[in-house]
C-alpha cells in the first residue's frame, strides 16, 4: 500500500505523510483478515518499526517484493523463518462478503 501511495517519488517527505496514514482503516478494505485486526497489528508494527521502513523506502526505486524483503526479512527481521513469497492460500473478503 505504501509502494502505490508515494509511487515514484520516494522522497522523505512524501514518505513521512503516506506513512502517516499508512494504518487508516480506509487501506484495509480489501482484506485476509477483519480491518480492525490489520489496523491493531499495522499500529503495532509501525510503533516498532517505521524507521527501518522509511529507512527501505527513501529513494529507493525497488518494487514491492524486493521492498517486502528488505523490510520484512533484512530491516525488521519480523520475518525471520517465513516464506514471504509463498502466499498462504486465504479467503479474501470485501465489505464482509468473499472476493474470489
Amino acid at each position: 500500500e505504501i509502494v502505490n501511495k508515494v509511487k515514484s517519488k520516494r522522497t522523505e517527505s512524501s514518505i513521512a505523510e503516506a506513512l502517516d496514514e499508512i494504518c487508516d482503516m480506509k487501506n484495509f478494505r480489501v482484506y485476509d483478515y477483519p480491518p480492525p485486526t490489520m489496523k491493531k497489528s499495522c499500529d503495532e508494527f509501525m510503533s516498532d518499526h517505521e524507521d527501518a521502513v522509511e529507512q527501505a523506502l527513501v529513494g529507493s526505486k525497488k518494487g514491492v517484493d524486493e521492498l517486502v524483503e528488505d523490510i520484512c526479512q533484512k530491516g525488521t527481521k519480523v520475518c525471520k523463518g517465513v516464506d514471504t513469497n509463498k502466499r498462504a492460500e486465504t479467503n479474501v473478503y470485501m465489505d464482509g462478503a468473499p472476493v474470489n
